[in-house]
């Protein structure tokens, strides 16, 4: 899905919260799923939160890391984020948890995670998670081909075969998180703690 404009990002929250739970209710009404399937249940949802938030306390510095790696910090393209502080407190607070997190994580770990659960734990970890880096390829596109850079004089398709697989890591990790506590919520959490991390440390570098 392609990132909005500045005046079409609410909308753009909107439409997401609403896809989501249309895929939930489609997925209890028509696909014959339960709401503890697509990972919706408020008997895990404390264990949830909790295991979600442990795992996404690792977020901050693998980020920090990479802010740090010479790759990237000799890029320019950090800088023309032009985030301005009230930006970065709409993203925490709205965009990446409700436009983000919640609906990739439904979508994803919730709905697909469910379906393929039917066929087995492992095929809905790694499915789930293939699918995941295979949803982010145009936006992975759009951001290698619109900033400067450029990985160790990699080709244009390597580079984004690289991020595609760097997103279903990130994918696999949220699918772990929602297959030990049996609910999206904790996945959210971590999603959203990793996402705003890199939104908090291109606020700082940028």
């Amino acid at each position: 899905m392609p990132e909005p404009t500045a005046d079409m990002d609410i909308l753009f929250v909107a439409i997401n919260v609403t896809v989501a739970a249309l895929l939930v209710l489609w997925a209890v009404k028509l696909a014959g799923l339960s709401l503890p399937e697509v990972g919706l249940s408020r008997d895990t949802l404390g264990r949830s939160l909790l295991l979600g938030a442990l795992v996404g306390l690792t977020a901050p510095a693998i980020a920090f890391g990479l802010f740090h790696w010479p790759l990237f910090r000799q890029q320019d393209w950090w800088a023309e984020l032009g985030m301005t502080f009230p930006t970065l407190l709409y993203r925490l607070a709205i965009r990446i948890p409700l436009g983000t997190a919640a609906f990739e994580e439904v979508a994803f770990r919730g709905v697909l995670f469910g379906l393929f659960l039917r066929e087995g734990t492992g095929k809905a970890i790694w499915l789930s998670s293939a699918l995941f880096g295979i949803y982010h390829i145009g936006l992975i596109v759009r951001v290698f081909d619109s900033s400067n850079i450029v990985l160790m004089q990699m080709p244009f398709a390597a580079m984004v075969a690289a991020g595609v697989a760097v997103a279903a890591i990130w994918g696999l990790v949220f699918a772990l998180v929602r297959q030990r506590s049996s609910n999206v919520a904790g996945s959210i959490v971590t999603h959203w703690m990793a996402y705003a991390s890199a939104n908090v440390l291109a606020f700082i570098f940028g």
